[in-house]
């Protein structure tokens, strides 16, 4: 079984590795191939932000690097785990402790307070519960929530909810931090206020973090573009050449 990779407690490679990685849907006559030989080094570090047109790609991309879903083919290492070969048990032990998700509906639950909605990650992982709440004060101070957090989510603005779900997806220390379009329900304002703290908050020289966003407004806070086009890589853009390229 996996065990817990925790950032702080390991000296492993940040890296993830994927080669040749082959995905398709159906079966027969009616098999739809979405990834096509996906070959990509995401280093830690930094903030990649994984673009393309809707149906490219990218949901199946993050899921497989996730280990939500399996790859008919390929190879992927993550932080020196071979994720291709692990068990489905094993990839979820894997994602209990190692991965932190922001989704862009947020996902929280009504019928706990904020401060609960953040601290689920840690009583999952058996922490006690006085603890884990503890612990998702110190959080929602990371982002500026103190005085909300024996809300109901229900009563937050929405930028305030995404703030509620990125202090959620950062309180367990996962070193891989995978945000599916965080500002798409955000308007501008609260759109670069919640990058700016996954920006601040969630870079660390030992995590991955992997932003999926359509929004071109958000592109500057990126360190890395990687660009998808139907099932593939197209090309991966550093910030370096953000401006030639954009």
């Amino acid at each position: 079984m996996v065990t817990n990779v925790s950032p702080i407690q390991t000296a492993h490679i940040a890296h993830i590795a994927l080669r040749n990685v082959n995905k398709s849907y159906g079966e027969g006559d009616l098999s739809n191939q979405v990834l096509f030989d996906v070959s990509i080094d995401i280093q830690a570090g930094h903030l990649n932000l994984l673009v393309g047109p809707s149906g490219c790609g990218k949901t199946t991309l993050i899921s497989i690097i996730a280990g939500i879903l399996s790859a008919d083919s390929g190879e992927m290492t993550l932080f020196d785990i071979p994720l291709h070969l692990l068990s489905d048990a094993e990839k979820t032990h894997f994602r209990k402790y190692n991965v932190g998700f922001v989704f862009q509906q947020f996902n929280l639950i009504s019928t706990l307070s904020v401060r609960e909605n953040v601290a689920i990650p840690l009583m999952i992982q058996g922490i006690k519960r006085q603890d884990a709440m503890e612990k998702a004060t110190e959080m929602l101070h990371e982002v500026n929530l103190e005085n909300r957090m024996d809300l109901s989510p229900s009563l937050l603005s929405v930028g305030q909810q995404q703030r509620v779900a990125v202090a959620r997806a950062l309180i367990s220390n996962p070193r891989l931090l995978i945000c599916d379009e965080p500002t798409a329900a955000l308007d501008a304002q609260n759109g670069k206020l919640v990058m700016g703290m996954i920006r601040d908050l969630a870079i660390h020289p030992e995590r991955v973090v992997i932003v999926v966003t359509h929004d071109q407004r958000v592109l500057d806070f990126g360190d890395q573009i990687i660009d998808m086009e139907d099932g593939r890589i197209t090309r991966i853009v550093k910030r370096s050449d953000f401006k030639d390229a954009l």
